[in-house]
């Protein structure tokens, strides 16, 4: 199980700010922080076209120390607070304007005489990424598996314990199963997260092949009605564990999306936070944030912190969830992977129980209620009741949350 907190560098004020919410993201219980991008972009400064892999981008850093030596910090104050650092790997492409488009021409796809640019999918449309050159990992001669190699042995060397892969589903499934062996190799304990959405069944099935430990799955697109979910899950689950999340650096914020609604920002939360093996949530969202995070435009100011009196602080919710989760899907000698469940669905109502593991969630949409259910034996049901009906803005001191609005969890014996 893994519970992941990403940071986005450009987002904080400083590094400080950053080390602060890492060490908030300790006290929720997430036990993992992934970083955004932070190497030297092109022209576009947008972050995931990166221009060089061994040097950083200006505006994710602190005037001062040597980047280098910020990173080892960073990495630094997530293993004091027993996190893992991961990395975004971006190797589906680099900058249109990459300084190796011209001292290694042959890595690079190409189209009528020119360099590829590569596309993405969302919803309903085609994503052309214009800054970006689509890199070529059919060509095994050319030298770009080694070079990618290396990128990540550097990442490594910096202190970094895994790989959140970017477009995964686009990259050659042969280059991934190679460059995952040459580094478990070495080191068991640095783990691969792919992204893979929208892509066909096959594909992900083949990333699980491969040796990713996790991939990245859909749910955050549900709309508690349709049966996509479900089936998609019932087959992902068979090869590997997935992680969930209510939004991310791509996406609309959660906030905003629910239009301020609090009780269903806390149900589709807490419903992401149970539906998978892994969790996770982007900074800011802890404090209801609502502007979306840009890959170009976003800088290093956090928004969210600079008027308070209006703002919601769910800090609390979010580790009674964590904790929650622990106990029902951590350790006990348990299936390892998201294992076969059973969604029903009727009108305002979808509870789904977990048939391997014997627990399951109930989400209440007329009385906004979130509860999950553990069989620990035939006499024994835990229940835990989250209440999203009346949670009201809290005041934060000092990161402190005053208001008490989560219902305790409860026994109840049979």
């Amino acid at each position: 199980m893994i519970n992941i907190y990403n940071v986005f560098p450009r987002y904080v004020k400083n590094n400080e700010e950053m080390y602060e919410m890492i060490h908030g993201a300790k006290v929720m219980g997430f036990d993992a922080v992934y970083f955004n991008p932070f190497f030297e972009t092109g022209e576009s400064k947008n972050i995931y076209a990166i221009a060089n892999y061994y040097r950083f981008d200006q505006l994710s850093f602190d005037s001062g120390p040597s980047m280098d030596t910020q990173i080892k910090d960073w990495v630094s104050v997530c293993n004091k607070n027993g996190m893992r650092p991961i990395v975004d790997l971006v190797v589906n492409h680099t900058a249109a304007d990459s300084e190796l488009v011209k001292s290694h021409p042959d890595f690079y796809c190409y189209e009528n005489g020119r360099v590829k640019t590569p596309t993405g999918r969302d919803i309903g449309k085609t994503l052309i990424w214009y800054d970006c050159a689509q890199l070529d990992y059919n060509n095994i001669k050319s030298g770009l598996w080694d070079y990618m190699l290396d990128v990540c042995r550097y990442y490594i060397k910096l202190g970094f314990r895994g790989f959140r892969c970017d477009a995964a589903d686009q990259v050659n499934p042969a280059f991934w199963i190679w460059l995952l062996r040459e580094i478990k190799k070495t080191d068991q304990d640095i783990i691969f997260i792919g992204e893979a959405y929208l892509c066909p069944e096959n594909t992900r099935i083949g990333l699980a092949y491969a040796g990713f430990d996790y991939l990245y799955n859909s749910s955050k697109w549900w709309d508690y009605k349709a049966d996509w979910l479900s089936a998609e899950q019932e087959v992902f689950s068979k090869y590997i564990k997935s992680i969930s999340f209510p939004e991310n650096h791509d996406s609309i914020r959660l906030m905003s999306e629910t239009c301020g609604n609090v009780s269903l920002f806390l149900m589709r939360l807490y419903f992401t936070a149970f539906w998978s093996y892994g969790f996770e949530i982007t900074i800011g969202m802890e404090y209801g944030e609502c502007v979306q995070l840009d890959n170009v435009k976003t800088q290093r100011n956090l928004r969210f912190r600079e008027d308070t009196s209006d703002r919601y602080h769910f800090t609390r919710h979010i580790e009674e969830a964590i904790k929650v989760r622990k106990q029902v899907m951590g350790g006990q000698g348990r299936e390892s992977r998201d294992c076969r469940r059973e969604t029903v669905q009727k009108d305002n109502f979808v509870r789904v129980f977990f048939e391997q593991m014997e627990y399951g969630f109930e989400m209440d949409f007329c009385n906004m209620s979130f509860t999950v259910r553990m069989q620990y034996d035939a006499s024994n049901v835990k229940i835990w009741k989250f209440d999203c009906i009346h949670p009201k803005p809290s005041v934060s001191v000092h990161r402190q949350v005053i208001s008490e609005w989560f219902l305790s969890k409860g026994e109840i014996k049979k």
